[in-house]
């Protein structure tokens, strides 16, 4: 700490030292000549006098230790148990040293066991899929190691069953209306996803009585369910109520009365809202859950009141009290399957597979679409014995129809009956063309309704034409080359060759096999190293050494040495080097003092 005076006249002076410096409270710092030590954690006030003025310096004196270092984290919430697509917040604090607290929760990591089963991070759980997870959550301040939480996830996957209300309009076997009382009746009507069903008209009738013979005089709503699973199921109503005198239902399962639930207006309040009609509070009384065993059972829906109107029906054995997710519907479908990429010229296997079936199938009625410019149709075969086709319509370019039926029926999730052989076309290249289901009929037995399936398709690349490059002829002249390398002897002997020889064929050889090797060597290129190795190693084989014996006397003498000097100096240039070439004995294309001295060489011996 410095301490300035500042005089009337303009002058400054440094008074550090003379000015009186005391401190408060006492115990958090100490001044001694200018220096402020700090003793203590906490806020003082330093307050200097000189010559009758006094100034004033607030400080505080910080544990940055404890500022800094995390003590432990917590999550607001170590335990959750959702339904599969649900989610859930959290939030995670730091407590620090010095007793502070962090909102961390989008700082801290995550490390999650089963991904599979939620997704948890920051701040938001995603259920996915049934089971149990565990959550190590950490988070390091700026000092000191990381603190460590966990976050116990636990899934369930509820069954799920979605009713689509107007398909009682339809009036099939699966779902209908039934019966009429005091006018009053179930009808079709505008909904808030789309079609609805309106107990009506609304003018203040009301059906209170719950014994067989007032149920039985009602008018009904009735579907026919598959439940997936033993439960007890809650049952929810996307339902829109006009007042007070139009929000009430009765409830039955199999033609058996189950409850009454009264105070749908308490949620809808005029609009569409879902409804849990077997809640027991949030404004619904009389509410209950179904209790069902797997399989199909009859659900019915007698009007109470009129002016109610449902949309949905959803039945399930979760237990949330959040409204439920409309399950997405699975259609019985012709799915298409087959590789994304083919090539040129070439035939493939497209598979054909009935997806999604819920009731057994056995029979179908499939018609497949193709670019007829792209692909041409080969055949078909049924995917095992049991799959008999019936009829092949293939007289349409562009289309194939097929009628099979299958002995046994088929059912479930996804099944494959046909396989079906395809050919691109010829020069048909760099495209792509599609197959797809252009009709889809499923007879079910052994009631014979036909289901209207739905369609899939598959768009396949066609691709690009492979130039083939033959190597052939250059891989057999570098295996000859490589041979004849390997057994040649350096020597100046007959029959051998020079060091300066065999190397530089060593090179035309290694230059052979780089293109060879080269996966994108054109074919020009290909030939032209066959070409220039087979050069080499016509030069190669010129360059062997030959025999001393000029004259052919069977000697070695000065004569020969004179035939070998007669040339001497002379190259593969020379205009007689046809001639001449006989002397150059090392076969390095030019006669010169080597080829005098293997001649002189093989006089001395």
């Amino acid at each position: 700490m410095k301490v300035t005076a500042v005089y009337a006249d303009g002058t400054s002076e440094d008074i550090t030292a003379q000015a009186a410096a005391t401190s408060s409270p006492s115990g958090i710092v100490s001044v001694s000549n200018g220096v402020v030590t700090g003793i203590g954690y906490g806020t003082a006030t330093i307050n200097v006098s000189y010559g009758g003025k006094t100034d004033t310096l607030n400080l505080q004196v910080k544990d940055l230790n404890s500022e800094l270092t995390v003590k432990k984290i917590t999550v607001d919430n170590a335990s959750f148990a959702l339904d599969a697509g649900k989610t859930a917040a959290f939030k995670v604090t730091a407590e620090y040293m010095d007793g502070h607290t962090e909102d961390i929760t989008k700082l801290a990591t995550y490390a999650n066991t089963s991904p599979a089963v939620a997704d948890v991070a920051n701040g938001t759980i995603t259920a996915k899929a049934s089971g149990t997870t565990l959550v190590t959550v950490s988070y390091k301040g700026t000092l000191g190691d990381a603190a460590t939480t966990q976050i116990n996830v636990s899934v369930n996957t509820p069954a799920v069953v979605g009713i689509e209300a107007e398909a009682a309009a339809e009036n099939s076997v699966n779902a209908y209306v039934y019966g009429t009382i005091n006018g009053h009746t179930w009808s079709l009507v505008d909904g808030q996803s789309t079609k609805a069903m309106l107990f009506g008209p609304d003018n203040g009738f009301a059906m209170t009585g719950t014994d067989a013979a007032t149920l039985a005089s009602g008018s009904t709503l009735n579907y026919k369910v598959d439940f997936p699973a033993s439960g007890s199921y809650n049952v929810w109503l996307l339902a829109k109520s006009i007042d007070f005198n139009s929000d009430s239902i009765h409830i039955g399962l199999d033609n058996q009365y189950k409850f009454t639930a009264n105070g749908i207006q308490g949620v809808s309040n005029g609009q569409f809202k879902w409804v849990n009609v077997s809640a027991t509070n949030g404004g619904i009384i009389g509410g209950a859950t179904l209790n069902v065993t797997a399989g199909i059972h009859e659900l019915k829906l007698w009007g109470r009141e009129d002016g109610l109107i449902i949309d949905r029906i959803l039945l399930t054995t979760s237990s949330s009290t959040t409204d439920p997710i409309w399950p997405v519907q699975k259609v019985p479908t012709a799915e298409i399957s087959a590789d994304s990429t083919v090539k040129p010229g070439s035939s493939f296997t497209v598979a054909v597979n009935l997806d999604n079936l819920t009731q057994s199938v056995y029979a179908q009625d499939v018609t497949l679409s193709y670019d007829a410019n792209v692909f041409e149709y080969v055949s078909v075969t049924g995917t095992n014995d049991n799959i008999q086709i019936v009829k092949e319509d293939k007289s349409t370019d562009g289309k194939v129809r097929l009628i099979a039926a299958n002995i046994g029926g088929v059912a479930g999730a996804s099944t494959p009956i046909f396989h079906l052989t395809f050919k691109v076309k010829a020069g048909v290249h760099d495209t792509t063309g599609v197959i797809t289901a252009t009709q889809a009929k499923f007879g079910v037995g052994p009631e014979g309704t036909v289901i209207q399936g739905g369609l899939g398709s598959k768009h396949i690349a066609v691709g690009s034409v492979e130039v083939v490059v033959d190597k052939s002829a250059l891989t057999a002249t570098i295996t000859n080359a490589q041979s004849l390398f390997d057994s040649a002897v350096v020597g100046t002997q007959p029959g051998q060759y020079s060091q300066a020889a065999k190397d530089t064929f060593g090179v035309a050889i290694l230059a052979a096999k780089a293109v060879n090797d080269n996966a994108s060597a054109t074919q020009s290129q290909v030939d032209s190293a066959a070409a220039e190795l087979g050069s080499a190693v016509d030069i190669f084989k010129a360059a062997v050494m030959k025999s001393a014996d000029m004259n052919n006397d069977g000697n070695i003498n000065v004569g020969d040495l004179a035939m070998v000097a007669y040339h001497y100096g002379k190259d593969s240039t020379s205009a007689d080097w046809a001639t001449a070439k006989a002397a150059d004995l090392n076969g390095d294309n030019k006669i010169d003092i080597l080829d005098l001295a293997i001649v002189a060489s093989k006089i001395l011996e």
